[in-house]
């Protein structure tokens, strides 16, 4: 979620990286070019590029594809003559791979960032590899650090973690996974504090999952937001159907776990079966495989 800036007015003109910190934003150099078009192409760029994989590496299964990416991008970026293929992104195997964030990134990669980095100078390009190389290492810190319950030092990226973006507002749709981000904040609270924001992620996430692989196991699914509920509706033949509601027992407080609540009931024609009710951690697959049964791998769930 890093963003890049141009300071100078004239045609030489240096790129900067800000990034929120705990009290304000904070700022770093990257580089200084010559050409002020290709530093303002080469900042958008970079924004998006940014933008896309901090919302990848919180809500979306590309994020293995979108880090493989960047670390592969760092590596031709340090080359002391760039090689005639750039790395390439393939994110066709993810069920993410529509996300509005993953389009933009795979766009940025593949056609207008690497003509600005060709324009570069060796010097530069190692410039602005280590800084890809630094945000990318902020995205693993945060997701490394925010399960444990540490806080981050306060001049760390990760204190955006799960956020709405600043450039691109990723996160700001209304429905999942594109507007995870958004229910975060709108649903827990969850801006600013990364014990909050990993809880409200943890249940964002499953209930996005859960209905999805309800689709994937042959039923019907929807989340709704008021309250934050995932609806499976699973056929189990002869007109009867499995009826599962899961979602949070509340809100998290600031360093609080907070368990999500499942209910299970057969429902007929004529008359509904007793109701069975547990309370599981989103992030704990095999206790929900445990009450639900296999279907809920149908799809993986991002951790």
């Amino acid at each position: 979620m890093t963003t890049y800036s141009l300071l100078g007015t004239g045609a030489r003109v240096t790129l900067i990286a800000s990034w929120p910190g705990t009290m304000c934003d904070l700022a770093s150099k990257v580089t200084t070019v010559e050409d002020r078009l290709i530093g303002e192409d080469l900042a958008e760029s970079l924004t998006t590029l940014s933008e896309a994989a901090w919302y990848a590496a919180t809500w979306l299964d590309t994020w293995p594809q979108t880090h493989q990416h960047l670390t592969d991008l760092i590596a031709w970026l340090r080359e002391p003559v760039l090689g005639e293929r750039d790395p390439r992104l393939d994110l066709a195997d993810c069920r993410h791979h529509d996300a509005a964030s993953s389009y933009d990134y795979d766009q940025t990669a593949r056609f207008y960032l690497p003509p600005r980095l060709r324009a570069l100078s060796h010097a530069q390009r190692l410039a602005v590899a280590d800084e890809v190389a630094a945000d990318c290492a902020a995205m693993l810190e945060a997701l490394r650090v925010a399960p444990t319950g540490a806080d981050l030092a306060p001049e760390a990226r990760g204190w955006q973690f799960g956020e709405v973006t600043r450039r691109r507002f990723y996160g700001q749709a209304v429905y999942l996974p594109d507007g995870a981000a958004n229910w975060a904040a709108t649903l827990f609270d969850a801006g600013g504090v990364l014990q909050t924001m990993w809880a409200a992620r943890g249940h964002l996430l499953r209930v996005e999952q859960l209905v999805a692989a309800g689709l994937a196991a042959g039923g019907r699914g929807s989340v709704s937001d008021d309250p934050l509920v995932a609806h499976c509706v699973l056929p189990q033949g002869d007109d009867v159907d499995r009826i599962i509601y899961a979602g949070p027992t509340g809100r998290p407080h600031l360093n609080g776990h907070l368990p999500m609540r499942v209910r299970d009931r057969l429902s007929r024609p004529a008359q509904d079966g007793p109701e069975t009710t547990s309370e599981v951690d989103p992030y704990d697959t095999d206790a929900l495989v445990n009450h639900l049964g296999d279907w809920v791998t149908a799809v993986p769930m991002r951790t």
